[in-house]
């Protein structure tokens, strides 16, 4: 999860179904933005991130015995907007509560890896997208 094995831009959909609640290390946010923008990296423009967590605050306990993070809304959104994702699509659930569990709340986001439009050639000197850009060299390239 912090260093997937394949190339940028590969996938048109990238799921973290409660696995970013388990990337811990001493500063938990570091271990999540690693994560995280290891999924934009592997995500074409346009492509969709789709992430479950817990809700809650801080480091927790499963049922398991394992530490898992907790996430509210607001740490969430700011976790993926500062690696460049658009929210598109929030749900909060509950599962549990029964059979001696307790009742645990759910995030379920959906967000865009912003599309990167180009205008002309000329602009391309304007994307960040180290992808984007190594394709526009070598259209240059056949160009000339």
């Amino acid at each position: 999860m912090l260093a997937l094995p394949f190339v940028d831009a590969s996938f048109d959909v990238v799921r973290s179904n409660a696995a970013l609640m388990y990337v811990l290390d001493a500063a938990p946010a570091i271990g999540a933005h690693l994560a995280v923008s290891e999924a934009v990296r592997v995500l074409r423009s346009g492509g969709i991130f789709y992430v479950a967590v817990k809700e809650g605050k801080g480091v927790q306990r499963d049922r398991k015995g394992m530490p898992v993070q907790h996430y509210t809304r607001k740490t969430l959104r700011n976790l993926l907007e500062a690696n460049g994702l658009k929210i598109i699509g929030r749900i909060t659930t509950q599962r549990g509560g029964r059979a001696g569990r307790k009742v645990e709340r759910w995030l379920y986001v959906s967000a865009e890896k912003p599309f990167v439009r180009y205008a002309s050639i000329a602009n391309a000197t304007q994307v960040s997208d180290a992808t984007a850009q190594a394709r526009i060299e070598a259209l240059r390239q056949d160009i000339r």
